[in-house]
């Protein structure tokens, strides 16, 4: 809920050591935990109790967070460290399906009770915070389930880069000054 940014996507891709971190690691589990209780300060992925997880591994790529951390790098003073610890505390993502797979989800799994609340908080909730200026959303994946009214706070990805594993330049430097904007 005091997120600056959100990401949203189609669903966690399939990796079977992703079961091994649910499973086996304790400090992950406590993660998983801490976030379903709401009680998660941090996007837990990145987190370092996360370190050596599937997701740590997936958004700590050059290609995802670090890209952002390098533009928000060029635009203030702040140590890398410090901005790292405010893109931590900045970023949700947001599943339109919950269920791991690897492939983009189909119709039925849209239409899960979960996928319609995702998608009616993402509607409501967080397009308001877009409209007020309060935060920034990056549509990454499923444009079309999300259906986002355009406004100055929303990155649509394109349909030609829907399959790009990695943020664009574009989008990494538009996030970043966006976060640059609310430090």
């Amino acid at each position: 809920e005091n997120a600056r940014v959100y990401i949203l996507m189609g669903n966690p891709g399939f990796d079977t050591g992703d079961y091994v971190d649910e499973i086996e690691n304790e400090n992950y589990i406590k993660l998983l935990k801490n976030n379903l209780d709401f009680k998660s300060k941090n996007f837990f992925c990145i987190d370092s109790m996360a370190f050596g997880t599937g997701g740590e591994k997936y958004w700590s790529q050059n290609g995802r967070m670090l890209k952002i951390l390098k533009y928000l790098n060029s635009k203030n003073n702040l140590t890398s460290q410090d901005n790292y610890s405010f893109i931590k505390k900045s970023v949700c993502i947001i599943q339109s399906v919950a269920y791991h797979s690897c492939e983009k989800p189909n119709n039925e799994l849209y239409n899960l009770p979960s996928s319609r609340f995702n998608k009616r908080l993402v509607n409501e909730y967080v397009q308001n915070k877009i409209n007020n200026n309060k935060s920034l959303c990056f549509v990454y994946r499923s444009a079309s389930f999300w259906n986002m009214q355009d406004n100055g706070n929303l990155i649509v990805r394109s349909p030609k880069n829907a399959r790009h594993q990695y943020l664009t330049e574009n989008e990494a430097d538009s996030i970043a000054d966006f976060l640059n904007s609310m430090i």
